[in-house]
């Protein structure tokens, strides 16, 4: 039987130093990973919330001024399906589950109180035992409103 010489490979502890070293390598690729995945689903979430908030906000503005008298001083409550038939979206759009309240109040102003409607739009989205709640303010105008001089301000 030969002897070998100069016998080149490597030890069990080097083999168990390179498996350590990688193991803790892929368990930070992995955190990181996850926490991106994390990261982005919040993001995205606060933008739709943002997007319905803003969607719902302009639909009140573009109501009737009178219409929208009969609801100063209501706050309307409106779930996910509501949302979707108020914004006309399609039924299987996926927007999670939102719940919205809007409250029309008259303006501050005594003056402009026949001319503009404060209106307040919140919208709530909850995941995971987390609520992400975004509010958007704006005016209706009342475009029927003329002035003493005979046009509409």
């Amino acid at each position: 039987m030969k002897k070998w010489k100069n016998e080149q490979g490597l030890t069990l502890v080097e083999v168990l130093a390179s498996m350590t070293l990688l193991s803790v390598i892929f368990i930070v690729i992995s955190a990181f990973v996850v926490n991106s995945f994390t990261f982005s689903s919040a993001i995205n979430r606060d933008y739709t919330t943002l997007q319905i908030s803003d969607s719902l906000l302009e639909y009140y503005k573009s109501e009737n001024f009178s219409k929208l008298q009969d609801e100063v001083g209501k706050t309307i409550q409106l779930d996910t399906p509501a949302i979707k038939q108020t914004l006309k979206m399609d039924a299987s759009t996926d927007i999670g589950k939102l719940n919205s309240s809007i409250t029309i109040t008259k303006h501050s102003n005594p003056s402009l109180q026949n001319r503009l409607l404060h209106i307040e739009v919140t919208v709530s989205s909850t995941q995971n035992r987390n609520t992400q709640q975004t509010t958007v303010e704006g005016y209706n105008r009342n475009t029927q409103q003329t002035t003493k001089e005979g046009y509409n301000r």
